[in-house]
């Protein structure tokens, strides 16, 4: 079934964002500050935001600018355990938006 629409959510409405427990995460398991960590994925993202580079070769450079020493998989896997769970929609939104519909 093909979706009748899809929402970007850049404002935090329908989805809360999960960048906060994201970059707590990575700030611990890279022992750096969650600043550094917030400039890493903000440069790395900028690239992804124009098709510059592929999912893998973004988690390949994020891991390599944080001088992360396991594996891009194994790195990636973690960081979907904490992002995607917490990437949950807001059930009020949802029931408003039916309810609109």
């Amino acid at each position: 079934m093909k979706p009748s629409i899809i929402f970007f959510d850049y404002g935090n409405v329908i989805c809360h964002d999960p960048t906060t427990l994201l970059r707590q995460y990575l700030a611990n398991k890279f022992q750096l500050e969650q600043a550094i960590v917030g400039k890493i994925l903000n440069e790395e993202c900028a690239f992804l935001d124009i098709d510059a580079i592929t999912e893998q070769g973004f988690w390949k450079r994020v891991i390599k600018k944080a001088k992360y020493k396991g594996s891009a998989e194994e790195f990636k896997t973690a960081i979907e355990d904490i992002y995607y769970p917490n990437l949950a929609p807001d059930k009020r939104v949802l029931t408003v938006a039916e309810k609109l519909r």
